[in-house]
């Protein structure tokens, strides 16, 4: 044993310890929530889905230019002609 040193943790190592489960544990439960909350292959975009993920595709695409046709937020013949 080193003169002057604790085998012991002190306040603060323990206080560190326990920041960094809490830490461990709230990024554990993060990704099982999301994981749980992702949808299901039926949620899937294409041909003939009509969801809001749509509008969001289509209106991201038109911004880079790669789309021409209306946001309708329906994924027909123009939005899978890309």
């Amino acid at each position: 044993m080193i003169k002057g040193k604790s085998i012991f943790a002190s306040k603060e190592q323990k206080t560190d310890l326990r920041k960094g489960f809490i830490r461990k544990v709230s990024a554990g439960l993060l990704v099982l929530t999301l994981t749980l909350s992702l949808p299901s292959g039926s949620l899937a975009v294409g041909k003939g889905a009509h969801r809001p993920d749509i509008f969001v595709l289509q209106g991201m695409l038109k911004s880079l230019g790669s789309y021409a046709g209306t946001i309708n937020g329906y994924y027909d013949d123009v939005t899978q002609g890309l």
